[in-house]
């Protein structure tokens, strides 16, 4: 809830219908609209009006401003084509905390190119942080002294994973051994691939376009794919998809 203060500079009485707002640096943006009645406010008065809004913030890094429009119009003239104004002056006031989601009991595997991509990968763990998701990437997970990296460390966490996200880049194109053996692994135990592919490359056979669904981003500004990405993988969770048990398929340890 935020309450706006609203002035009128005309000379004439105005109704206010709607406030809406736009939160700023957050990605993906957020909106929302006011709900209450119609307000009148007279020329040259100000009225506090109180805007009770809900709006998905779980993928936003960090916002803590906001732009907001007033659709109304003047008193004797058709309102059945308001005006909407948005003023271009804000100041950053701090005004509004995302907390994150409790953490679930689950697991995403990343699967990607270290270290040319591990900024990439972090960014994609923050976001699935957020939303009370864990993530994994192997870089992170110091074991000094494993006699077998693969069997003791990075085949155990795909086993334990709902699902991997594999970040099909340039560099991964470049030199795909080991993402290649991530994949084949989650295919033989059963693991769903989501699939981020970076403007520019082409996966190719390992995952064909008329088969596998890709979500594209650009290289430059990747984040609002990773947040749609994000999204698809709770509405997922939500819907029962995941965790889900591959009938025929058992999982290797």
């Amino acid at each position: 809830m935020i309450t706006v203060e609203v002035r009128n500079n005309l000379h004439v009485d105005i109704i206010v219908e709607k406030i809406l707002g736009r939160f700023v640096e957050s990605s993906p943006v957020a909106t929302f609209e006011s709900d209450f009645m119609p307000v009148r406010i007279c020329g040259g008065c100000s009225e506090l009006l109180t805007v009770n809004f809900q709006v998905p913030l779980s993928c936003a890094l960090a916002t803590n401003r906001i732009k907001l429009g007033i659709r109304y119009g003047k008193v004797g003239f058709p309102l059945s084509v308001p005006q909407i104004t948005w003023p271009e002056s804000l100041e950053a006031v701090p005004f509004i905390i995302v907390n994150r989601i409790p953490m679930r009991k689950m697991l995403l595997f990343i699967s990607h190119k270290a270290p040319q991509n591990t900024s990439l990968g972090t960014d994609l763990e923050f976001l699935f942080g957020n939303v009370g998701l864990t993530s994994y990437l192997a870089e992170k997970d110091d074991r000094p002294g494993l006699s077998d990296y693969w069997k003791d460390k990075i085949l155990p966490k795909i086993v334990e994973s709902v699902a991997m996200v594999v970040l099909w880049t340039l560099q991964v194109q470049a030199e795909p051994d080991n993402v290649l053996k991530e994949i084949s692994y989650a295919k033989d135990t059963g693991t769903p691939r989501y699939v981020l592919l970076a403007k520019g490359a082409n996966p190719g056979d390992v995952f064909p376009r008329n088969k596998v669904e890709h979500l594209s981003f650009d290289p430059a500004l990747p984040l609002p794919a990773l947040c749609k990405l994000v999204m698809r993988v709770c509405d997922d969770i939500n819907k029962g998809v995941l965790p889900r048990k591959i009938i025929g398929v058992t999982k290797k340890r």
